[in-house]
């Protein structure tokens, strides 16, 4: 009786959804089939007040990136060991109930077209599933895209565990109804493991990516964006505190367009790759770089940065003495790039890597900036009005005090998504079996 009233549930859930417009603006359509064991969430842009003051007064680009997507909150705490012979589950609050619902919800999904093969098998023992150095989680979520998007499942950024990372996975249109389950692959360095609130993000993003190379000359009009972003005015108010610059430069609109090519114009040596599905960014040199709880340092190969500058106003020349011969060009717009890196303020324990290339979007569109991670320390996560701002600074975060960390030359150091704000902004209906049941009996009676 139990199974044919979750059966009919979910019967209802298909047919409710098969009826929404996939056109543009449809939302991601979410089908939650565990009552609850995950649950999707919209972030605090402050992370509930816990980001610094002078982030939060100025950094948009952190803020949106912390906002961005839907945060995956998984209910039930769960607390794993390692040993010699693998993970295993030390704690497990609400374990057998869960696990009842899991196997009672799975036989059924197939069938009705909201199953991939072997996921019955895989998790016929509940939700979690270990491998030796892995944690295979089915969420209780099913996700179905409109067309033109896809879903991107990754880790929680700017604030997670540290103990393991999730595998970066996308669902797509052409996927249909696809179950949300996570990859947590365990860091080498961690002997116990707490999956607790937070731990994914899902983010909404075009399924067409188009971009191509630009060099600086024959792209004037960005060039000058960045030198008069980067003018007198700005760096000697920023000696003083937070300018507020960025924020008031992207509250002036341009229409929006829906589709469009992404350009990275390079203004110095090749550090950002155009790749199948985004853009990556790499370290242009070595970095060593060590915070000691109060201030950042950061060591370079000296020769190499040379080189780097060289390249850079090589770049700049031919657009200061043609295009931008009339502009009031600010030394510092340059020295911002050929610097490649920048402290924070002491007492953070954070400094921008600086690409020398200028991502420009179409109007209306910005660039997630979507860092690489480690054990020790992060690239965090942004979202940068590329429409407007062209700059697409790497900015590190570091978790540990006193240890020497090092970046290998040519390392992926971020992941550049570009995408229309209405795309990233796309909005989640969520329907739950209890709900869609509640529907169901209410139509039996009428």
């Amino acid at each position: 009786m139990v199974v044919e009233v979750v059966a009919a549930v979910v019967v209802a859930a298909v047919a409710a959804d098969s009826s929404v417009d996939t056109a543009s603006g449809a939302p991601i359509e979410i089908v939650d089939v565990l009552g609850g064991f995950v649950r999707l969430v919209q972030r605090s842009a402050t992370l509930g007040g816990s980001v610094p003051l002078r982030a939060a007064q100025a950094c948009t680009p952190l803020l949106e990136g912390n906002a961005i997507g839907r945060e995956l909150i998984l209910a039930q705490r769960i607390e794993l060991v390692r040993s010699l012979g693998g993970l295993k589950i030390e704690r497990f609050v609400g374990r057998d109930a869960i696990t009842l619902r899991t196997r009672g919800a799975l036989p059924m999904m197939g069938p009705l077209g909201m199953g991939t093969d072997g996921l019955a098998d895989a998790f016929a023992n509940g939700p979690v599933s270990l491998r030796r150095k892995r944690i295979e989680l089915f969420t209780g979520l099913v996700a179905r895209v409109p067309a033109g998007v896809r879903l991107r499942v990754s880790s929680t950024a700017n604030r997670r565990p540290r103990s393991f990372r999730v595998e970066e996975r996308f669902i797509d249109h052409a996927s249909g109804y696809r179950p949300v389950v996570l990859s947590l692959v365990i860091e080498d360095e961690a002997s116990s493991i707490v999956l607790d609130g937070e731990i994914a993000t899902v983010i909404p993003l075009p399924d067409h990516f188009d971009a191509r190379y630009r060099r600086l000359h024959e792209a004037p009009e960005v060039a000058r964006a960045h030198v008069h972003f980067y003018d007198k005015g700005y760096f000697e108010s920023k000696e003083r505190g937070a300018t507020r610059k960025y924020r008031k430069l992207v509250t002036r609109h341009k229409p929006a367009e829906i589709t469009g090519v992404t350009e990275v114009v390079e203004a110095g040596p090749r550090q950002v790759e155009i790749a199948e599905d985004r853009l990556v960014v790499r370290a242009g040199l070595p970095l060593s770089f060590r915070f000691d709880g109060s201030n950042v340092s950061v060591d370079l190969p000296r020769d190499r940065l040379a080189t780097i500058e060289t390249a850079i106003r090589d770049a700049w020349a031919p657009v200061l003495d043609g295009p931008l011969r009339e502009d009031n060009v600010f030394q510092g717009a340059l020295l911002y790039l050929a610097k490649y890196v920048t402290p924070h303020p002491r007492g953070e324990p954070h400094f921008f890597v600086k690409p020398p290339a200028l991502i420009a979007t179409p109007p209306g569109w910005s660039t997630l900036v979507e860092g690489r991670i480690g054990f020790d320390h992060d690239v965090l996560r942004g979202v940068v009005r590329t429409d407007v701002f062209h700059a697409v600074p790497a900015v590190f975060s570091i978790a540990t005090i006193g240890k020497q960390l090092r970046i290998a030359d040519g390392a992926p150091l971020a992941d550049l998504f570009p995408a229309p704000r209405s795309a990233l902004d796309r909005p989640f209906v969520v329907r739950t079996l209890d709900a869609l049941g509640r529907l169901e009996n209410g139509a039996d009676h009428a």
